[in-house]
């Protein structure tokens, strides 16, 4: 007799009425001669407790899976019941569904084979619904209920079946897990059914480990309403929940009444292109269903993660979690923001609390914990962290939303997003790449739907203006101008009375206004010294900034120097020594040294003070040499600098300038590792007159991936960056570009980026007049 014929027999007497042990006795008497023979692994009947009641995190989730798995059994109807009693033993749950129920056979080689699913190879059911489970272990949460177990099914075409399960017999350790036995369970084929049906499973778990609050049944029917999409809404699925200590919970479970939101953007991302496609809409009319497209690469940059068929270091060139479908909807949380709709504010608080969140479903079956609330949800997109750290408001360019004004589902298939798998516990999905690049992606349609949120504001903002606040130094001129008027006013008068005590009258106010005007100018010489101290300042995080971007080669540089000096060690303490191969090493060891001296003197040299004086330069002389002591650091990561410096002669900071080119480097930089094409950057240097005013224009353009429309106001924001870490947080200082803007604005100049019609990327423009050629 073969060996699987073997166990299939001994499952049938372990489950039949009456156990003849002298016959299970036999049978493994035999099964045990194909031990002798092969080793093979045993499972002790202790595994059923860790795959079961130990692996579910509470009552409430082991209810859904049970839930699911009606689901996919094509059940139309599931009833849950719950009965609470004095005592724990005499409570009991019963999980009733209209589905396809099972066999004695299914039952025999598919229910009772832990890690089996026949999912696994019939993914659809008959009703065309992509099973969820694939485990083969879900049908233990009931181990999580309680003690006793009680199945009752009925299959088209099949006699009724049932059978007992006591999940205490699986604590006694040392037990083969096959040896332990099963009673059936009597029953006729209408007693267990639900209504008029002529399928479905019965199952009733009694002598419960947990009392129920309504505090659970609450949450139990929360998480039930969301169980699918209540944005795609199953007509044929639905779930109802009776019980005896709360009656208001009772009867079919309903999705929440949806309150339209402010704004939505709907995303859609086919998981082969690096273009992920969008519409957005909101209440203001502002938004339009017609799709755009905006590249991946452009809304985040992680580089350094991959290597490309040239061996350069890259960011993914796209998503690898697949294709996705979400929607995000976003909600002021203001009464007035609810003006039309017949919602309070305290209805859409509520509606919040309890919707809010980004959730996942999986082929519409949601997933937890992510989006859900209370203790057993997750902020998986770090929504609270993201904005604690930039608390800006709508008016700021850089705003971010708030975990509670938002709520939004994430489709993913397990077909076609077959890199999000699910964690060993069931609950979750495996935190690698493909999920760090789902959270990526997710994020970047909440940055869109931000900037748009922002650009309705500036609309609202216009038809109420205000007047435009002067910084420090325009409001010490402004001041200075209208002192100086009024002590030409008093001067004039005094000329024309002939009054004695009028005129001294006059001397003391002029000479009020002349102490005022002193006043003023020590003020101003102050903020001159201050922003000195702010120029040093940005010099100097401008050199942090680039020592962060450049640091891979510099750390690189370094590790190499101690690994030639530890080898040349090695080779003198050779018996004889080895000179030679220890000179080769300690000349290796000089060029990495040699790199980072060379890096420690540009930061160095960058921030002299001479460099903080305002002077005449040839600022083409001071370009040239600051882009030849930088370009080590971009070859080494294959990227080509190229200039084309003309003679442009200034009065100016040579510091602000240095400032403004190292920052858009370092900015073409990162965007040269997001892409696949060659890698180049184009310094340029022109003199340019602009409405009449003679100047000069700094342009560096690149071949990464460009600028979008959406992004080109928002870049120069302080904090703003589309730099991310290989988890998708942002991890850049978002100070870059804003320090460019600063200083473009204290030196009158303009900034403009546009695409760079031969590099294909961005072209970041700099214009400043100049004093010296001024017509």
């Amino acid at each position: 007799m073969k060996e699987v014929e073997l166990i299939e027999k001994l499952q049938k007497l372990l489950i039949d009425e009456s156990i003849d042990y002298q016959r299970i006795l036999e049978l493994t008497s035999e099964l045990s001669k194909f031990d002798e023979e092969n080793l093979r692994f045993q499972t002790d009947a202790g595994a059923i407790t860790h795959l079961g009641k130990d692996s579910i995190k509470d009552h409430t989730t082991a209810i859904l899976e049970l839930v699911k798995n009606s689901y996919d059994a094509d059940a139309k109807r599931v009833e849950i019941i719950i009965q609470i009693n004095n005592h724990l033993k005499d409570s009991w749950i019963k999980i009733i569904d209209d589905g396809i129920g099972m066999s004695e056979n299914d039952v025999l080689s598919n229910w009772l084979r832990i890690g089996y699913s026949e999912k696994k190879i019939n993914k659809k059911s008959t009703l065309n619904r992509r099973k969820t489970g694939e485990k083969g272990i879900g049908r233990l949460s009931a181990d999580r209920l309680g003690q006793m177990l009680t199945i009752k099914t009925k299959k088209n075409r099949s006699k009724s079946f049932g059978f007992k399960v006591n999940w205490g017999d699986f604590d006694k350790r040392g037990v083969n897990l096959s040896l332990i036995p099963f009673s059936r369970v009597p029953l006729s084929d209408i007693d267990f059914l639900l209504g008029d049906t002529k399928t479905g499973t019965n199952i009733l778990i009694s002598s419960l480990r947990d009392t129920w609050t309504t505090s659970d049944l609450k949450r139990l029917e929360e998480e039930l309403s969301i169980l699918v999409s209540p944005f795609r809404e199953k007509k044929d699925f639905k779930v109802s929940i009776q019980n005896n200590f709360d009656p208001s919970s009772n009867g079919v479970v309903v999705a929440p009444e949806h309150i339209k939101p402010e704004v939505q953007i709907d995303v859609f991302y086919d998981g082969e292109s690096n273009d992920i496609k969008y519409s957005i809409e909101d209440k203001y009319g502002t938004g339009t269903k017609k799709e755009k497209s905006i590249s991946w690469n452009s809304l985040t940059q992680t580089s350094g993660l991959l290597r490309d068929i040239k061996g350069f270091d890259v960011s993914n060139e796209k998503p690898t979690c697949g294709p996705v479908i979400y929607s995000l909807m976003f909600y002021l949380r203001s009464a007035s923001s609810l003006k039309g709709t017949g919602f309070s504010l305290s209805q859409l608080k509520e509606y919040l609390q309890y919707n809010g969140g980004v959730k996942i479903y999986r082929d519409d079956i949601s997933v937890k914990p992510y989006g859900f609330s209370g203790k057993d949800g997750e902020d998986w997109l770090n929504l609270g962290e993201r904005q604690g750290q930039n608390p800006a408001g709508l008016r700021r360019p850089d705003w971010m939303v708030k975990n509670n004004q938002v709520l939004g589902a994430v489709y993913i298939s397990r077909d076609e997003n077959e890199n999000l798998r699910d964690s060993a516990a069931r609950e979750g999905l495996v935190h690698n790449k493909a999920y760090y690049d789902l959270r990526a992606l997710v994020l970047c349609g909440m940055r869109l739907l931000e900037i748009h949120r922002h650009k309705i504001q500036l609309k609202i903002d216009a038809n109420n203006p205000k007047p435009s606040k002067p910084n420090a130094k325009q409001l010490l001129e402004l001041y200075q101008t209208k002192l100086v008027s009024v002590q030409k006013e008093l001067e004039a008068i005094k000329e024309e009375k002939d009054s004695e005590i009028f005129k001294e009258r006059i001397e003391r106010s002029s000479a009020m206004l002349s102490t005022a005007i002193e006043f003023t100018q020590s003020a101003e010489k102050q903020v001159e010294a201050l922003l000195n101290k702010n120029r040093t300042l940005s010099g100097l995080a401008t050199l942090g900034i680039s020592s962060a971007v450049f640091g891979h080669e510099t750390a690189i540089s370094i590790s190499q120097f101690r690994k030639n000096i530890y080898e040349a060690k090695i080779s003198l303490n050779e018996v004889p020594p080895d000179i030679e191969e220890a000179k080769r090493e300690l000349n290796l060891g000089e060029s990495y040294a040699k790199y980072v001296g060379e890096w420690g003197a540009f930061a160095l040299s960058r921030i002299r003070r001479d460099k903080r004086t305002q002077k005449k330069i040839q600022v083409e002389v001071i370009f040239d040499k600051l882009i030849n002591d930088i370009e080590p650091s971009f070859k080494s990561r294959k990227i080509e600098l190229l200039k084309n410096l003309q003679p442009v002669e200034a009065r100016t900071f040579p510091m602000d300038l240095e400032t403004i080119l190292i920052n858009l480097l370092t900015n073409s930089y990162s965007a040269c590792l997001n892409t696949g094409r060659d890698r180049k950057i184009l310094v340029s240097l022109k003199e340019l007159e602009k409405s009449g005013n003679a100047g000069f224009e700094i342009a560096v353009s690149d071949s990464g991936p460009g600028v979008q429309d959406e992004l080109k106001n928002i870049i120069w924001e302080p904090l703003f960056t589309t730099k991310s870490d290989d988890k998708g947080n942002n991890n850049g200082t978002g100070l870059g570009l804003s320090i460019v803007n600063s200083i473009v604005d204290d030196l009158g100049g303009t900034k403009e980026v546009t695409e760079d019609k031969d590099l294909l990327g961005a072209k970041f423009s700099i214009w400043f007049p100049n004093k010296k050629k001024k017509k």
